[in-house]
């Protein structure tokens, strides 16, 4: 025997003993063909036998591209590709992850002011006043309930006697504050009927009368007109003279803030006139605010206090406390427009300071009085 077949024959013995022991691929040397030639089915040579031998003896036998010879086959197998698994269409009310889209929310908006710095806290800085703001009025004091008439000032009759049972707790509220409501009934003098002061009220800002007169004309009465004024000839018999009362209103209109009604009327039978920027009219104020034409004091007071006056006869006292009401009622607002019409002057704290501070002393004055003498 030739020595080419007995090797040929050594390697074929080889390879069936690994095939006894559990070899998968089954794989025969043919002993009649030279190296490099297939012959027959199920031939291969040696170099193909031991790259197959090679690749079985890896540790992973499930590797992919794993060599596999089918039994009586004589060609070799392919390398099993793994067909990838269909993907799902997504689902048209769902969205993927990729897909969703993430939105950053806001930014937070920061009122004006310095930003906190570090872990400090952030203190709000304080309010600066501005040119606009109303000027500082000093809350209304509350009179004591009892016996006050509905404008919740004291209560008095047509003729001005007193109803309201005054008590000691009275006392602060009959003082004169700097702020005045001036009321005037007329008569008619001459042939011609001209108006002539009669009758002149004038109250504080919680309505208590500080001066209220009869007065005599300077000149015969030719018209009392009643219906209205509520003068009557018997009222004017001991009447005080007209020159002594213009001088004596004259003297207390100094230095005040004067309300009333249409009081270019009341300024014209009292031949006096007072400074435009410490005069408060009801008619000309709510004139503009209601942009109509001059509204009667009656009218004022139903639509914004809600209390009615001048049914019949006038009462100087009344009409002047309705005056009063009214402006207390818009007196922040009414102060911030004279103030802006004057420069920013605050009239009313020049007033205020003008007459309270001396009643301030006055009444420290009279605690020490009781407790010394």
């Amino acid at each position: 025997m030739k020595v080419e077949d007995q090797l040929l024959t050594m390697e074929r013995k080889e390879v069936e003993v690994k095939r006894k022991r559990g070899a998968k691929t089954e794989v025969v040397v043919s002993s009649r063909a030279p190296d490099g030639q297939l012959r027959g089915e199920g031939v291969v040579t040696r170099s193909q036998a031991k790259r197959i031998e090679d690749s079985k003896s890896k540790p992973n036998p499930k590797e992919e591209g794993e060599i596999k010879r089918k039994p009586g086959a004589g060609k070799v197998s392919k390398p099993a590709e793994k067909t990838p698994a269909p993907r799902k269409a997504p689902s048209r009310n769902r969205k993927t992850v990729s897909e969703t889209k993430v939105v950053a929310p806001p930014p937070l908006k920061r009122k004006r002011g310095p930003e906190p710095s570090g872990t400090e806290e952030s203190v709000p800085p304080k309010k600066k006043a501005k040119k606009d703001d109303p000027p500082v009025v000093a809350a209304p004091k509350k009179l004591p309930s009892a016996g006050l008439n509905e404008f919740g000032f004291f209560n008095y009759t047509d003729n001005g006697k007193l109803l309201t049972p005054i008590t000691p707790a009275h006392n602060e509220f009959m003082l004169d504050t700097g702020i005045i409501a001036l009321d005037c009934e007329m008569v008619g003098v001459g042939p011609t009927n001209e108006s002539a002061l009669a009758r002149i009220s004038i109250v504080n800002e919680h309505g208590w009368s500080l001066y209220d007169k009869f007065v005599k004309p300077e000149r015969p009465v030719t018209n009392y007109r009643t219906t209205f004024s509520g003068i009557r000839e018997a009222d004017l018999i001991n009447a005080t003279p007209f020159q002594t009362v213009k001088k004596e209103v004259a003297g207390l209109l100094d230095g005040h803030i004067l309300v009333g009604h249409s009081l270019k009327h009341d300024f014209a039978v009292l031949y006096l006139a007072h400074p435009e920027a410490r005069t408060r009219d009801t008619a000309e104020y709510f004139q503009k605010l209601l942009q109509s034409r001059t509204p009667a004091l009656r009218t004022l007071s139903m639509d914004f206090l809600g209390v009615s006056i001048q049914q019949g006869e006038h009462s100087s006292i009344v009409d002047a406390q309705a005056t009063m009401a009214l402006y207390k009622l818009h007196q922040k607002e009414w102060e911030l427009s004279v103030s802006q019409e004057n420069g920013g002057v605050d009239v009313w704290k020049q007033v205020y300071d003008q007459f309270n501070l001396p009643l301030v002393l006055d009444q420290i004055i009279f605690i020490l009085h009781i407790f010394f003498y």
